[in-house]
């Protein structure tokens, strides 16, 4: 794990090198160049997926790195003459906090993830949104830029890929995928929450009352888990290895939590980042910088193609900050956000991300199957208002101390601009969670609550900045909240102890298990095969549809001929037919190409034995690696 992650270190720097060029114009804070970090990367990322589109047969994602090259150079000369200036004296607490966090995530990724002798045993939800990840960024390291899509033969590709092309340049370099998306993400959640500690530093608070803020954000203090022991009658044990208690509200509202967002779902950590380096920039950053304050809408721009839901809840924020700035006059303002959202809207179109013949044919497939509402839009409506309380719990004191900054009348200044962005953060979270009660697909929002939950977390974290009273330059918290806060904050905490131990102990059917056999054969897949090869395997269902999902493109890192993770699914419905029927025995071999059959027992327990029967007499396919319980077929006449 040591190279991937000292790779993940070397590329989350270089890609952040034009941002901190820009930002090393004058002494800075530490934060400010987390900033300006990732708002480079953003840039580089979506001018690298731009030039591949022009690249005829499209571009090795490590020419990534020449983009960044080109983009430093262009930042260094936009700096004129002006000498580099080295970032302010660093908080021992901006470092600790964020590397507590880090080596908390690191601890409960490598407990959910458990190799054994007798093969893999991966938990939720790292064996869903981390399987999907794993199985974009092998597409992204084989196949390069612009993305192909992996789980449907190298196809296009209709998702938001932005944010897998940097553990994808990792992987590239060193070959280990789940060691270089696991390594970036550690990479990125410790950059992520020192960004969190510049906020709370920049809306006024003392270093220490930071670091007690940014930890209480990442815990997320809600009442789920105290929901869920009176659910089970106080059965400890059952809650915390049988319940995902994140879940206890969903009929209500769905809502994710900022403890979980540093484990699974690094793209949506990677879109808030980009948001809250904006909003921080917007406040530090002296309206002379005109490239840095460029560059931070760099993350808005892209928005659509790294967390398109979410990039939604996150451009809404923005307009509705870029509203209340007074700076500037108002019809400059209502053309700049008039020109943001059309590019943002352009960004998802050109990749092909949603627009015609893309992301609705991929909501065609059962992955997206959900039960319809029962309930009439008002009564979602008000049931999703009365859960706010259950979802956020502690942290709605936030809200008191937003209202007592505006009440202060705070100068105009890096405070005032900080105060307006938690009231935007708050805000626009907020209406959406709310909101999108009224639209009739239960999928899409949930899909929009999970992410859009995140930004009340962290504008009510931001808010207790002003909740602290300042008396001989020492800051304190008022008695009265902390008397009444002090039982909900206790009750609290019980969900993050609870949620870490579901998190590694969760009981079988929590869990995805990979057998030594099948592992054996997805290695020779990875390690022996042409990165171009087509593997035909049986399309099963990934864990959130009660399957194990598509291991030859998550482990193997080799394309499939048909999988139900194919985001162009309504073009896929023949070859998905052909492929169950042919791995139920019922079926002859698939009409195609491709270049490899992976057969498991634990796959197709029923049809196993049968199929390595009917492959041997047949001829035209010569068995290469094979275990009792796992085999992989190749094509006769194929090169190595």
């Amino acid at each position: 794990m040591l190279m991937p992650l000292a790779t993940a270190i070397a590329v989350f720097a270089f890609l952040s090198l034009p941002g901190w060029i820009l930002a090393a114009d004058r002494k800075r804070p530490i934060w400010s160049y987390a900033a300006a970090g990732f708002a480079s990367q953003f840039l580089v990322v979506l001018l690298g997926a731009l030039i591949a589109l022009m690249v005829p047969g499209g571009m090795d994602v490590r020419w990534t790195m020449a983009v960044t090259l080109v983009l430093a150079v262009a930042a260094w000369l936009l700096r004129g003459s002006a000498s580099l200036a080295w970032p302010e004296r660093i908080e021992p607490w901006s470092i600790v906090v964020p590397a507590l966090i880090t080596i908390a995530a690191a601890a409960l990724t490598r407990g959910a993830i458990d190799q054994r002798p007798d093969g893999l045993i991966v938990h939720a939800w790292f064996n869903a949104d981390g399987f999907k990840h794993l199985g974009h960024v092998n597409g992204i390291a084989n196949y390069g830029l612009p993305a192909q899509d992996i789980f449907a033969g190298g196809g296009p590709l209709a998702y938001y890929w932005f944010f897998h092309t940097i553990p994808a340049i990792g992987a590239k370099l060193h070959g280990d995928t789940p060691g270089a998306l696991i390594a970036s993400g550690l990479v990125q959640t410790f950059a992520f929450w020192l960004l969190v500690y510049g906020l709370l530093r920049t809306a006024g608070t003392s270093a220490g009352w930071t670091a007690l803020f940014a930890l209480l954000c990442w815990l997320s203090p809600s009442p789920a888990g105290f929901a869920a022991l009176l659910a089970r009658h106080g059965d400890i044990w059952a809650v915390a290895t049988e319940m995902d208690i994140t879940t206890m509200y969903a009929r209500l509202l769905s809502g994710s939590l900022p403890f979980r967002l540093s484990l699974y779902t690094p793209h949506h950590q990677w879109m808030l980042a980009g948001l809250l380096s904006w909003g921080l920039i917007q406040a530090q950053t002296e309206r002379d910088a005109k490239a840095l304050h460029l560059l931070a809408l760099a993350p808005l721009v892209s928005a659509g193609a790294v967390s398109t839901l979410f990039g939604l809840g996150c451009l809404c924020a923005y307009a509705i900050m870029r509203l209340l700035d007074d700076r500037i006059p108002l019809a400059r303002r209502a053309g700049e956000i008039a020109a943001m959202g059309l590019l943002a809207l352009s960004v998802p179109l050109i990749f092909h991300i949603v627009g015609p013949g893309a992301g609705q044919s991929g909501l065609a497939s059962p992955i997206f199957e959900f039960p319809a509402y029962v309930l009439p839009a008002w009564q979602r409506l008000l049931l999703a208002a009365i859960a706010l309380p259950l979802l956020y719990g502690v942290s709605l004191i936030g809200l008191a101390g937003i209202g007592r900054g505006w009440k202060r009348q705070i100068a105009a200044g890096a405070q005032l601009q900080m105060l307006r962005f938690a009231t935007t953060l708050v805000a626009s979270g907020l209406v959406t969670l709310i909101g999108v009660s009224l639209i009739d697909n239960p999928r899409l929002v949930m899909e929009f609550q999970l992410r859009d939950a995140l930004l009340p977390y962290l504008g009510m974290t931001i808010g207790l900045a002003w909740l602290l009273d300042e008396t001989d330059g020492k800051q304190r918290f008022p008695r009265q909240w902390a008397t009444a806060a002090t039982p909900f904050l206790a009750l609290g905490l019980a969900t993050p102890v609870l949620d870490s131990i579901w998190l590694v102990h969760s009981t079988e059917s929590w869990q995805v298990r990979i057998p030594a056999d099948d592992l054996s054969v997805l290695s020779y897949l990875r390690n022996d095969t042409p990165t171009d090869a087509i593997v035909l395997q049986y399309p099963a269902l990934p864990f959130v549809k009660h399957g194990v999902d598509t291991w030859a493109a998550i482990l193997g890192n080799r394309s499939v001929y048909a999988s139900p993770r194919a985001t162009h699914f309504q073009s896929e419905t023949q070859r998905m037919e052909q492929a169950t029927r042919y791995f139920s025995g019922k079926g002859p071999l698939p009409r195609g190409q491709y270049d490899y059959i992976y057969l498991s027992r634990t796959l197709e327990p029923q049809s196993y034995d049968l199929l390595n029967r009917r492959l041997t007499a047949a001829g035209g396919w010569r068995a290469v690696r094979c275990g009792r319980n796992a085999c992989l077929w190749k094509r006769e006449g194929l090169a190595a």
